[in-house]
């Protein structure tokens, strides 16, 4: 999961394959292209099924740069992952390299950046964008930008992975933690074998970051990296906001107008695991007759098409009622059974310590005590910072001070 929707409605525009940006009079001003998903993810190498996880496929210099990656230098990358099946898939991302920072004598650390929900289809890659997020360049989103580009300029390498079937053949896993884990160990083990093939030092030491969905993604790679990760030295794990206990957070998110439109990619997450999945057992109402469309929207374009369905006299979105959002008994059959115990991140210690950032004003604030507690009994060493008043996009924004001192202290990037 991402963001709460802006309030009120926003009409975008649609993003094509290539969007060339005009001049602004803003910091935005330089022109930005978008390169088609034809050129670079729709196939791999031949061969690439042979190749280890995490083996760099490809990559092509980024040169339309943004102003809150200012300092950076960006690569989109293609590397070997394995999917929520198991099965070896190749992923796509970005990796940036801090510019005129000569690289310690044990060479740069890394962080990785998991974004929070984006979309579930090819569209919704944020590889694809130079802010990061879907979004037209008319409404550019740059909060995740921003936050790579602060951490970059630290004097870390950061990667960036778009997970399974974002940009690429196949339908997106949403929130399969393992997958999401196993995509960032691979896109930091990419972001070596690119630094060592541009002849920069860099280290096995690295840290992970994330927000929402991708926050979740930071815990389950911090399980992995003792048995998927060996052979990297992580030091630590900032989660902001981080999307679990789903079994509580998509019902309550199922009745308010600027969250049921995450029925609809959850939707698909479970279709992604379990082909046979029948939509009508888990939409409501409003988003059976248009479920197909989630799979192509990504986020903004999807939750425009709900909200301007369903408005009250005023012009106002209107919260869904049962039935409306997800069906009576979303939550009987079992693929979603088993798709609730794949977001599951409570499982295994994690390696290293642990900053959770949580906003007071944030649905996600109710599942933090009992996040809190099931990560105490497994043994992780925990930090949590409970920020009053901010919204979910807030934790990101306000507990971007408590992150720095984080990272500086147990990932110093010299």
């Amino acid at each position: 999961m991402r963001r709460r929707f802006k309030t009120g409605l926003c009409f975008l525009i649609t993003v094509s394959v290539v969007l060339t940006v005009a001049a602004t009079g803003t910091a935005a001003a330089k022109t930005q292209t978008i390169p088609s998903p034809i050129t670079f993810y729709d196939h791999a190498p031949s061969g690439w099924k042979a190749e280890p996880v995490g083996t760099l496929l490809k990559w092509e210099r980024v040169t339309a740069s943004w102003p809150a990656l200012h300092g950076l230098r960006g690569y989109r990358v293609m590397y070997v992952s394995r999917g929520a099946l198991n099965e070896k898939v190749f992923e796509t991302g970005m990796v940036y390299f801090p510019i005129g920072v000569p690289a310690p004598g044990s060479g740069f650390r890394l962080v990785a950046w998991d974004h929070g929900t984006s979309g579930v289809g090819d569209s919704a890659a944020p590889s694809r964008y130079p802010w990061l997020y879907p979004e037209p360049v008319s409404t550019p989103w740059d909060t995740y930008a921003q936050w790579v580009g602060k951490v970059g300029r630290m004097g870390y390498i950061v990667a960036c992975p778009d997970y399974e079937g974002l940009g690429t053949p196949g339908l997106h896993t949403y929130l399969n933690a393992a997958a999401e884990g196993r995509a960032t160990i691979d896109a930091v083990r990419a972001a070596r074998h690119l630094a060592v093939r541009l002849g920069v030092r860099v280290s096995t030491r690295w840290a992970v970051t994330g927000h929402s969905q991708g926050g979740q993604a930071a815990l389950a790679t911090a399980e992995l990296a003792r048995t998927y990760g060996k052979g990297l030295k992580l030091r630590g794990t900032v989660a902001a906001a981080p999307a679990v206990e789903m079994a509580t957070i998509i019902p309550l998110s199922a009745s308010e107008w600027m969250g049921y439109p995450y029925s609809g990619y959850t939707a698909w997450g479970i279709r992604a695991i379990d082909p046979t999945f029948d939509f009508s057992t888990f939409c409501g109402t409003w988003i059976l007759p248009v479920i197909d469309q989630a799979k192509d929207d990504y986020f903004d374009q999807w939750w425009d098409l709900l909200l301007s369905a369903h408005l009250d006299g005023s012009g106002n979105p209107l919260d869904p009622g049962p039935g409306e959002a997800l069906t009576t008994t979303w939550d009987q059959s079992a693929a979603v059974q088993t798709f609730l115990t794949a977001t599951d991140v409570e499982s295994t210690r994690a390696t290293g310590p642990v900053l959770i950032l949580q906003g007071t004003d944030d649905d996600f604030y109710q599942t933090l005590d009992t996040l809190t507690d099931k990560l105490t009994a497994l043994g992780d060493d925990l930090q949590i910072v409970t920020l009053t008043g901010q919204d979910h996009d807030g934790a990101i924004t306000a507990g971007w001070p408590w992150a720095k001192a984080f990272l500086e202290d147990t990932l110093p990037a010299r």
